[in-house]
């Protein structure tokens, strides 16, 4: 399987697809609506916001519409128009019963008053409190999109209205489970065509029994079979998974990687100024840095079975944990193991985009060592980007991160082996020669993701620009080192 998944019957190629749309096209202009899952800074939340932000500055009119819960705190074009789809009580809950209208109201000024004490604030309630509350509700409204979207009329009728209002033209939900609120406007009249991307969806369809994920997993093949284009996906290795769990062949995919931002590291001393400053750390001791959601999926626990076995062989390094909990209470769990290994590392929730860029670029190294197959993983790519080399796992979509043809800008290590773990971090705190390697490689493997690139593919798989071959060299093969 090449980079470029080739399109298999019944769908047509992306070159079929231009023709159609030059044959068909008229003076209407391109509108894009994405459907956002709100609320937990997801990789795909932000993978997705990037993207229609680029969207927005290249010029096209641009419409988000939030399910679950609108995020108050996260950088949107202004020229973006916002819109509700539906409410985190939608589907779970007694906000179910008040409508959508007085619903989504509640939902709106609980929003706001979260974002006023402050995410982080709220979030750490929340862990506290109800710490199995954001599992219940993300559950309920997946069994409830399975179950079908043909009982919620009104729900379809007025996101049907505020497409047609809009213009919109093109709808592109972050989340496979998503989709079928796309297929469902366009079939009550929406005259809008809508493409699949399939990122995480094994977080989502794994909250429940098998009677649940296999609903899930029906409801969101359903939704690619039904769409205007290819199915979308992120890497490789993912495609072939999701032939494996989803049933759809993985030549049956396109192949579009996220985008990051190219803005290159900051000036040293304000990085050193604000690590020092925000985390009260020292920067003279080397930094073993893990960034991203903290919950189970994320092998955290595994970076600190790796630093107790690095502390007993006599090495000096600090290590870092930043980033907010969504699915329960495993940063507890991994700070009650921090302690019972003794070993000193800092724990934090949110930091801003500021500080993350600093501790990144401060750090020896960044270590993303999740246990579930992730699909890409965008934190690994930020670190190459400021040129701090990469560790991440041999398996899932995030092992082809770390190599660009023969550059490498980081390690892989064998997935869910602490110990193999602990001798890549070794290697990169004692070795100099390949670190020096690895950090000066790590700005041009990372720039093969931009968000330029990201948005010229989306472009051409909807068929909206001429393909070029500039975008097409990006397509083809890649050898691994």
């Amino acid at each position: 399987m090449t980079d470029n998944l080739a399109s298999a019957e019944p769908r047509n190629s992306v070159g079929t697809l231009e023709r159609q749309h030059a044959e068909t096209r008229s003076d209407r202009p391109t509108v894009f609506a994405s459907i956002l899952l709100g609320g937990a800074r997801t990789g795909a939340l932000i993978h997705e916001l990037r993207r229609i932000n680029e969207l927005a500055n290249r010029g096209y009119q641009c419409h988000i519409f939030w399910a679950f819960e609108r995020s108050y705190d996260v950088k949107i074009d202004p020229r973006i128009k916002q819109h509700w789809l539906f409410h985190c009580g939608r589907f779970a809950g007694p906000l179910h019963y008040f409508g959508n209208v007085i619903g989504r109201t509640i939902e709106n000024r609980s929003g706001k008053l979260m974002s006023y004490v402050g995410r982080a604030r709220a979030q750490e309630m929340v862990r506290r409190y109800a710490p199995g509350l954001v599992r219940y509700e993300l559950n309920r409204t997946v069994a409830g999109i399975s179950r079908g979207l043909s009982h919620d009329k009104p729900l379809i009728n007025e996101f049907t209205r505020k497409l047609q209002r809009a213009g919109v033209t093109h709808v592109l939900p972050m989340l496979g489970i998503l989709a079928p609120f796309a297929k469902a406007a366009r079939d009550n009249g929406a005259d809008i065509k809508y493409s699949v991307t399939l990122q995480g969806y094994e977080l989502y369809v794994n909250l429940g029994d098998d009677a649940y994920r296999q609903a899930a997993l029906n409801c969101i093949r359903d939704a690619i079979l039904s769409s205007d284009y290819a199915p979308v996906t992120l890497t490789r290795w993912y495609a072939e998974r999701i032939e494996r769990e989803v049933g759809i062949p993985a030549e049956d995919f396109s192949l579009i990687h996220p985008g990051v931002h190219a803005e290159g590291p900051m000036a040293v001393d304000k990085a050193r100024q604000l690590v020092q400053a925000e985390l009260s750390i020292k920067v003279d001791t080397p930094i073993i840095t893990y960034l991203g959601r903290q919950d189970s999926e994320k092998g955290i626990d595994l970076l600190l079975y790796a630093a107790r076995l690095l502390q007993k062989r006599g090495h000096k390094f600090q290590v870092v944990v930043c980033g907010p909990e969504t699915f329960g209470s495993y940063r507890k769990t991994c700070e009650d193991i921090a302690g019972h290994l003794e070993i000193p590392i800092l724990f934090t929730g949110f930091v801003s985009s500021e500080v993350r860029q600093a501790v990144m670029q401060c750090s020896r190294c960044v270590v993303y060592p999740s246990i579930h197959g992730e699909p890409f993983g965008m934190v690994p790519v930020e670190a190459m980007a400021v040129g701090t080399p990469a560790v991440v796992p041999d398996d899932g979509g995030v092992a082809e991160l770390v190599h660009r043809g023969s550059l490498r800008g980081g390690l892989n290590f064998r997935c869910w082996d602490s110990g193999d773990l602990a001798a890549q971090l070794e290697r990169l705190l004692t070795d100099e020669t390949l670190h020096s390697e690895l950090a000066g490689n790590a700005r041009e493997v990372a720039s093969h993701y931009s968000i330029s690139k990201e948005v010229d593919l989306t472009l051409e798989h909807l068929g909206l620009v001429t393909q070029t071959s500039t975008i097409r060299s990006e397509l083809q093969p890649q050898v691994s080192a």
